[in-house]
């Protein structure tokens, strides 16, 4: 029920950038703003801010890696989504590496064949950050705006979607999973 539901908050940027430099202080220390984009582009997620510390510090005893190893992270969503986990993860197996992706499919893989399309088809709204109205997913989704808004209902509940001032946004890990999604798809 909505009285059980904790919504826990993302970091605040300085906590975020401590987490990463915690994790991974050389890699902060060799380029302190790409560091903090990183952190603004994975948007402040503790989790992501984890595991982009541990992959950045192992390559800790390669210093002249890191501002490449940094830029690939903010540069490219697959990097982003790769990014693996240690410890296993409920519900994937143990021959499955436990990546962002694997771990977002979670959610996605319990929708409908035309709910996982609908989300994929979101990437259309691509700029950062990824937001749209209701009327504009009826018209990519090419349905009535009952059918529209019972979607992003149904996306909201699986926290997949969130309100956001007249809107309606995508995290933007989400949304690079989504452009994945759609380009496997051939949407």
């Amino acid at each position: 029920t909505r009285a059980r539901v904790y919504k826990a908050d993302i970091l605040r940027p300085k906590a975020s950038r401590a987490l990463l430099r915690r994790t991974a202080p050389e890699a902060v220390a060799s380029d302190e703003a790409v560091a903090t984009r990183l952190c603004e582009r994975l948007e402040y997620l503790p989790l992501a801010l984890t595991l982009a510390g541990r992959y950045l510090a192992n390559a800790a005893d390669m210093p002249h890696l890191l501002p490449g190893l940094l830029a690939e992270l903010n540069a490219r969503s697959n990097a982003r989504l790769n990014l693996l986990q240690s410890e296993g993860r409920l519900g994937l197996t143990e021959s499955e590496p436990v990546s962002l992706r694997a771990i977002l499919g979670l959610s996605v893989e319990r929708l409908t064949k035309s709910d996982q399309e609908r989300l994929a088809m979101l990437a259309v709204f691509g700029s950062e950050p990824l937001t749209w109205t209701s009327e504009a997913a009826k018209a990519v989704w090419e349905c009535d705006q009952q059918e529209s808004d019972r979607t992003i209902l149904r996306f909201i509940q699986r926290g997949l979607v969130e309100p956001w001032g007249g809107r309606y946004r995508m995290h933007a890990l989400l949304a690079d999973y989504a452009q994945s999604m759609m380009d496997n798809m051939g949407l």
